[in-house]
């Protein structure tokens, strides 16, 4: 019997993964649909708007006009649309009849002389009461108006509108054109699109030359990099003084500014470079230098135009300091452009509502964080709490090739990245792309998720330390924090620029001064997700249909990062990594190749006075039940959380991995404070329930939904056994050690154990070679 155990073991270990790749499989092309973007401007049929003659609209007595003549940035009109004289109803056997009035939609474009055959607009909303998608999901229009507008033709249309450095704006209406059924299931016979009418009057925008939407980062520790746009040359010089209260500590002091600016022709493939393209503006850069001497907390006062259009901005706390209060990260993920509640527009159905009250949230939080969990760990020491800065790990604007939305995005968070720095990497929406440059290296996953951008407008318009382009990976010290960016679309591989790139940095970190090393990435390391395609080898030519060069499911590239980069991960003991990419918040244990090192513990920070948490929603994955405050005590592998909540639509396909401690489908951001070298404390800040904007248009409060104490050692992991760095294996070792232990016969089902690991270890890619396989000691 004992003989044959280690083939029974094999064949346990060979079947079960298999068990779980062919339920996943089935899953994986509905996933593939759901992670579709709902992009509203994608929606668009531009083939069928190039049929339309702009000069000769069909309803002569239609009209469509706004109530104003003159709008200011970030200003509410109301755009009346008259179709009363022509269309009859929504009868929905006339699916693409313009008489139709389901079928009918408001576009506004800028500028008004934009030729609608060669452009998309830069937003629209759809009049009638209901259409169904492209996923054939029955939908209500977010226009509140559409059942009235139905019955009489008549529409009034609530539309918030920014400065995009064009003069002004026109209007026009439209039956059919978009990839929607209208009313019903229905599809069309015939598609067609009809311009109905469109406004005789422009409408301007007031000073719509001025520089705009200043965006804050860091070049390096001590330099503050400050980037902002503009439809013009910058003129004179960009000027800054420094305060720390109420005494000027520098200035008033003048930086020189550097210019750039990107075309259709800069970017890979369409709509990028063709009808989803509008300019940018011009780029505008100025370097800081940020003095040792200035006081925690101290804020720069600065001008974009000189003695005008001024912002102040609280600069980032300096490698090391302490004395102050915790260093304070705002973490986040997955966000797209925000809309507010009181716009009728249908461009942002999945992101617009959430990502707008996240927004809202986190700028509450930079400046005061109210948190009784935080304050208390903080021992009374501080007499309040603030974020000293923003890391958006990817996924930021979901502009997908349309121009229009990096403008929408940037003035969404202006409030943000104008007062405190805001650094971000690149997803898979922002970087990944079919075909590249000869000139440049081809993104790891290609696919067509970034529209064609390959990461150029995300590298023009948001400043970080970041090389270059294609070496878009860095990392800056704040505070108690080293904060470490990868970009999971770029080759990671041993042996790549990027690999020996985080393993010098990683190398060079001060635990004296940075005692915490924060890493985040867009794509998860560790994932609770059923989404697979080839499994057990990640460099596998994809055949998913996603058309990349590698698989781009969840579990694949999973697997792929932790054969790449965990092992440095584990030697140079980084405490956190965050992800982002799944639309979902996940608190994994401190883990290493894929099985729990550490696990938390529930903890009650004030006894019996810990604030309730509400269980999990019903339809999470896991027991309702699950402790919402945990602490990790002496955690010997990286904690890995999963936050792509500040915005995209969730999609819940989490099935209750070993590593996976708590998940909610909730949208938020994230706290991180470091408090000291021993101490650091993660707050999960959901929404909650997305109020009707007919409700209200104020804001969701704040409710913390996770938290979690990590105390350990001043010498962050040397102080205890720690699991030895080998190559991690495509086949958790939990699952190794779990039936070891149940089988209890040690020698023969070791055996076992490494027959199955060799095998497991042929499969890999040659480019894998390079590393050197170490069989893993159990964790102590």
């Amino acid at each position: 019997m004992l003989m044959a155990l280690p083939s029974l073991l094999l064949c346990v270990l060979a079947f079960t993964p298999c068990v779980r790749l062919s339920s996943a499989h089935l899953d994986a092309s509905v996933h593939r649909a759901v992670h579709q973007t709902e992009h509203a401007l994608s929606y668009i049929n531009m083939r069928l708007l190039q049929e339309v003659d702009p000069n000769t609209p069909l309803c002569a007595m239609c009209t469509v006009e706004a109530n104003v003549s003159h709008v200011s940035d970030g200003q509410f009109v109301q755009v009346k649309v008259n179709t009363s004289t022509y269309a009859t109803g929504g009868e929905e056997e006339n699916q693409h009849d313009a008489h139709n009035r389901n079928t009918h939609w408001l576009a506004v474009y800028s500028p008004a002389n934009a030729d609608v055959r060669k452009t998309t607009p830069i937003k629209y909303a759809i009049l009638g009461e209901k259409y169904v998608d492209a996923s054939g999901k029955a939908k209500k229009s977010t226009f509140r108006g559409g059942k009235e507008y139905v019955e009489t033709g008549i529409a009034k249309v609530n539309m918030q509108l920014i400065d995009m450095r064009t003069h002004d704006f026109a209007f026009y209406v439209f039956s059919g054109g978009l990839d929607l059924t209208w009313g019903s299931h229905k599809p069309p016979s015939k598609a067609s699109a009809t311009l109905l009418t469109r406004s005789r009057a422009q409408l301007s925008m007031s000073e719509s030359s001025r520089p705009r939407r200043p965006r804050a980062a860091l070049a390096k520790d001590d330099t503050l990099r400050l980037t902002w746009s503009d439809a013009q040359a910058h003129k004179g010089t960009f000027r800054y003084e420094v305060w720390a209260g109420e005494k000027l500590v520098a200035g008033p002091s003048s930086a020189t500014v550097k210019t750039t600016y990107y075309e259709a022709d800069d970017m890979c493939n369409e709509p990028a470079t063709t009808y989803g393209y509008r300019d940018a503006g011009l780029q505008h850069t100025a370097d800081i230098p940020i003095s040792s001497s200035w006081d925690d907390g101290a804020k720069m006062r600065y001008c974009l135009d000189g003695v005008e259009n001024c912002y102040t901005l609280r600069l980032p706390r300096r490698p090391g300091r302490a004395a102050d209060g915790p260093t304070v990260l705002l973490l986040t993920a997955d966000m797209g452009q925000g809309v507010h509640p009181y716009d009728d527009s249908t461009t942002w159905p999945q992101y617009g509502q959430p990502s707008h009250h996240v927004v809202r949230n986190m700028i509450q939080d930079i400046e005061k964080i109210d948190s009784t969990v935080a304050m208390h760990v903080a021992g009374g020491n501080v007499s309040e709490l603030r974020a000293h800065a923003v890391f958006h790990s990817g996924d930021i604007s979901y502009a997908i090739g349309f121009a229009a939305v990096w403008d929408w995005w940037l003035w969404t968070i202006e409030e943000l990245t104008s007062k405190i720095v805001y650094f971000t990497n690149p997803g898979n929406h922002e970087f990944d792309a079919p075909k590249f440059p000869a000139d440049r290296p081809a993104s790891w996953f290609r696919g067509t998720d970034s529209g064609g951008e390959c990461g150029v407008p995300a590298a023009k318009l948001m400043p970080s330390p970041r090389a270059g382009i294609d070496r878009d990976w860095w990392s800056v010290d704040i505070g108690l924090v080293h904060m470490v960016s990868i970009n999971t679309e770029a080759d990671i591989t041993p042996g790549s620029p990027q690999h020996e790139w985080l393993a010098r940095d990683l190398a060079s970190v001060n635990r004296s001064v940075t005692p915490w090393i924060v890493l985040g990435g867009h794509r998860p390391m560790y994932i609770d997700s059923t989404y697979v395609c080839n499994g057990t080898d990640p460099f596998h030519p994809n055949d998913s249909g996603g058309g990349g060069d590698h698989e781009p499911c969840d579990i694949d590239v999973a697997h792929y990062l932790k054969m790449s980069m965990e092992p440095l991960l584990l030697k140079h003991e980084v405490d956190l990594a965050f992800w982002g990419h799944a639309h979902v918040m996940q608190r994994h244990c401190a883990a290493y190749n894929g099985t729990c090192v550490t696990k938390s513990v529930p903890w009650l920070p004030l006894g019996a006075n810990t604030p309730t948490v509400a269980p999990a929603r019903p339809g999470d994955p896991g027991p309702s039940d699950t402790p919402p405050y945990v602490r990790f005590v002496e955690p010997k592998a990286t904690i890995h959380l999963v936050v792509g909540t500040a915005g995209a639509k969730h999609y819940k396909n989490a099935f209750g991995d070993a590593t996976d401690e708590r998940c909610l489908y909730e949208h938020g951001h994230v706290r991180f404070y470091a408090f000291n070298a021993t101490h650091a404390l993660w707050e999960f800040v959901s929404l909650g329930p997305i109020p009707e904007a007919s409700e209200s248009m104020a804001f969701n409060a704040a409710h913390i939904r996770d938290t979690i104490l990590i105390e350990r050692a001043a010498s962050p992991w040397k102080s205890a056994s720690s699991p030895t760095a080998s190559s991690p294996t495509a086949v958790p070792s939990a699952v190794i050690v779990f039936i070891v232990v149940m089988i209890g016969v040690g020698a023969a089902i070791w055996a076992g154990m490494k027959l199955y690991r060799r095998r497991q270890h042929s499969l890999r890619h040659d480019s894998f070679t390079r590393l050197e396989v170490v069989e893993m000691e159990p964790f102590r």
